[in-house]
């Protein structure tokens, strides 16, 4: 029988929030406006940059809360073709041939018949499995994503050889734990995490089956006040996070990898954040809030593939540069609106342009 006929909800709504949550993160990971003034580092929107940085790990561990339930390769595959591909590859051709040129003010009709060859270089990037458009940057996370889809039956067949043993489990997130330990201590240089391909799914994959094995235990973090706690580790790690960084700009070191979301404190904090949810609730009640919840979780995936648009056509209007001066106004970081700029780079690569803005590159 249907949950919702017996007055419960078919989806938990305990980890549609903790998508709204990862969603706002994303959003103000690509809205944030640096972490300098005046050329110099600041704490403060260093602290704030790290709290908005782990939005893509919290998509991996809600992926992998769901995905290996009744688990079908060929279910799997059909709806990340529906569900994804199709999608991407539909907002995919409408930038490319219409709001990119919009965007750039450079749009007219003829242009539309006269990307030729840019069509065949998207191609050959688009082979080299990374996003091909411009103000697309954020769908590398879908390319992994489909990624791993095909390279599921893998996944679930090491979930399952790890669910049959509690020791092993534990074991699992011990170690992979201290993997991503190694690799923030040697600056990323032990794995090379980054956010393509394999180096990209590596991380990604780990999270996912965190995700599972944390909601296969979902009854461990149910209990009251729970949530209160994961807040302030959150909070904590954070600080602690924002300290290790700061440290190393005062060494010289330009290396930022310890703020991006494959680094063992993206983990915690985004394990954290998933356990919030689950403690904070409790039911599948069809109440007026878990409805709520439920209905603003599903326009999630609408909001993440035009945020980015939305973001690049406020720029045009410089909304961003006179929010954030009157935010200075308002809040004084020492700086004023000083070194407030809005960096509007074109580069396909999502890496090189936030390097090019001065921002993280932590989330989609």
């Amino acid at each position: 029988m249907d949950n919702s006929i017996r007055g419960e909800l078919k989806r938990d709504p305990a980890i549609e929030l903790v998508r709204i949550i990862g969603c706002l993160i994303v959003i103000g990971v690509h809205s944030w406006f640096g972490t300098s003034i005046d050329y110099a580092n600041d704490f403060s929107r260093n602290f704030i940059s790290c709290l908005l940085a782990d939005g893509v790990a919290i998509f991996w561990i809600i992926g992998g809360c769901f995905m290996f339930n009744n688990y079908s390769y060929k279910k799997t595959m059909i709806r990340t073709l529906k569900g994804i591909v199709i999608p991407m590859t539909a907002f995919s051709i409408l930038v490319f041939f219409v709001l990119e040129d919009m965007l750039d003010g450079t749009f007219t009709l003829n242009g539309i018949f006269h990307k030729g060859n840019e069509a065949v270089q998207a191609l050959q990037t688009l082979l080299g499995w990374q996003n091909p458009v411009s103000y697309c940057g954020h769908l590398w996370y879908l390319y992994v994503y489909v990624f791993l889809m095909i390279c599921s039956p893998a996944l679930y067949g090491l979930l399952c050889w790890l669910g049959e043993s509690y020791k092993r489990e534990i074991g699992f997130l011990i170690l992979t734990l201290a993997f991503f330990i190694l690799n923030d201590v040697t600056g990323n240089q032990y794995w090379q995490f980054s956010h393509y391909r394999i180096n990209g799914a590596f991380p990604a994959a780990i999270e996912m089956m965190w995700g599972h094995i944390l909601y296969r235990h979902r009854e461990l973090f149910a209990e009251k006040k729970r949530w209160m706690a994961c807040i302030g580790i959150f909070l904590l790690l954070n600080v602690f996070r924002t300290w290790i960084q700061m440290n190393r700009y005062q060494s010289g070191s330009t290396n930022n990898s310890i703020l991006y979301w494959y680094s063992s404190i993206g983990l915690i904090c985004a394990a954290c954040i998933a356990i919030f949810g689950i403690s904070l609730i409790k039911t599948r009640k069809a109440t007026i809030t878990n409805r709520g919840i439920c209905t603003l979780a599903s326009l999630t995936f609408t909001v993440y593939l035009f945020h980015k648009i939305i973001i690049s056509a406020l720029d045009m209007v410089n909304f961003r540069t006179r929010l954030y001066a009157l935010i200075g106004r308002i809040i004084p970081t020492g700086g004023g609106d000083a070194g407030v700029s809005v960096c509007r780079c074109n580069h396909t690569d999502g890496s090189r342009a936030f390097l090019c803005c001065g921002w993280f590159a932590s989330a989609v």
